[in-house]
């Protein structure tokens, strides 16, 4: 489901960056207790998670829904982010 909405994706002409700066987006926010956005995803999304006392993911399975690749090692593997960069969907945003 994620390749076809990827190539569903419309790419425009460039558009002004007037306003854009990367502080209006906050990176990862708390979402309860010491768990950040990051910290639940990787909860959600992996097989056999453990957590530390900070809610760190430290161990546990992720596979990549684009490559079938298997990761695990969520600190140096594993990227939770978004599938348009915040400059591009900014400068579409009208």
């Amino acid at each position: 489901m994620v390749r076809k909405e990827h190539d569903e994706l419309n790419v425009a002409a460039p558009h002004p960056m007037t306003g854009y700066s990367r502080a209006k987006f906050p990176h990862w926010i708390t979402q309860y207790g010491t768990c950040d956005t990051r910290e639940v995803v990787l909860a959600r999304d992996g097989q056999g998670v453990v957590q530390d006392d900070k809610c760190r993911a430290v161990a546990g399975t992720w596979v990549s829904p684009y490559d079938g690749k298997v990761a695990t090692k969520p600190s140096t593997e594993v990227d939770i982010d978004y599938m348009v960069p915040l400059a591009n969907a900014w400068a579409l945003r009208r």
